[in-house]
């Protein structure tokens, strides 16, 4: 269901393989799945939104369990690609204050990040 790149040695990026909901036990299933990675070794890490259909309150708790394990070393965490309901939802539950969202996929947020060292 998850697979996992790195791309430059520096970025992890996370996709959901195939259009899903997360829910149910797929949460649970993330959770297991990501502890098994180090992920507390790279620059940043990076969730690919695009094939989320619809996430719910275990999914959302499942996505803070990480960004909590990687902000202890201070490594960003981006959710990119949402769809509106899916972004509408995170925004609501103000969780944009605390995942990077402001991208449309893993390459534009590592684009973004080189850019910003340019300014």
């Amino acid at each position: 269901m998850f697979s996992f790149k790195v791309v430059d040695e520096k970025f992890a990026i996370i996709s959901v393989e195939e259009r899903s909901r997360i829910t149910g036990k797929i949460p649970a299933e993330f959770k297991k799945w990501f502890e098994s990675k180090k992920l507390d070794t790279y620059k940043a890490v990076i969730l690919d939104g695009r094939n989320i259909e619809f996430v719910d309150s275990m999914g959302i708790a499942s996505f803070i369990s990480l960004y909590k394990i990687l902000s202890q070393k201070n490594i960003p965490f981006a959710v990119c690609g949402l769809n509106s309901e899916v972004r509408n939802l995170f925004k609501l539950l103000k969780l944009d204050k605390i995942f990077v969202m402001d991208c449309n996929s893993p390459e534009d947020f590592i684009k973004n990040l080189g850019d910003d060292s340019h300014d």
